[in-house]
């Protein structure tokens, strides 16, 4: 019996077939990738931290996206599923640290088009002095010369009053007969 070979795969035909499969799958691969970038939810506008456990979702999602599904854990737990919108008030979990945000977005037919996060850390301090930022003006503290009877005001970090270089030259000077008075 005669061995017939159909080895139809060349170098040739190797290399026509690899381009027909990118001419025909490499726009959508693109397309796909590209429409996953489109979903977006920045919590506070991006800020990395907050003090409080209510803050503002601003949401991004491409044309066709009609409901989104917002939770606080990975497994919706609970959630709603609602009309898009571009923002929404949302109420973290209540746990101090990283808090993530979860958003599903579903389009007309209700399949998810996508699912995206992001994260805000939560903490207990907070922007007394409302400068932006939770730094340490906002901790109202007041450092003093221990050894002194006194209590000369080496430097004070309060909403009231910028810090002098010339308190921070002095204070390290003295680290060592440093005190710091919490003023509330």
């Amino acid at each position: 019996m005669e061995k017939i070979n159909l080895n139809i795969l060349n170098k040739k035909n190797s290399v026509i077939l690899i381009i027909i499969f990118l001419m025909i799958y490499l726009p959508k691969i693109v397309f796909a990738l590209n429409y996953y970038k489109d979903f977006k939810v920045l919590i506070n506008d991006n800020e990395p931290k907050t003090n409080k456990t209510l803050v503002r979702l601003t949401l991004e999602a491409p044309l066709g996206t009609r409901m989104m599904e917002i939770s606080n854990d990975d497994y919706f737990d609970g959630s709603l599923i609602e009309k898009y919108i571009n923002t929404k008030e949302w109420e973290l979990s209540h746990k101090k640290g990283v808090n993530t945000v979860y958003v599903r977005f579903y389009d007309s037919v209700g399949d998810i088009l996508a699912t995206v996060n992001n994260i805000i850390i939560l903490t207990s301090l907070a922007d007394k002095n409302n400068d932006g930022m939770v730094d340490s003006s906002d901790l109202e503290l007041i450092f003093t010369n221990k050894g002194l009877n006194n209590l000369a005001t080496i430097g004070a970090f309060n909403k009231r009053e910028v810090f002098n270089i010339f308190d921070f030259n002095q204070m390290m000077i003295d680290w060592s007969n440093l005190s710091v008075i919490k003023t509330k």
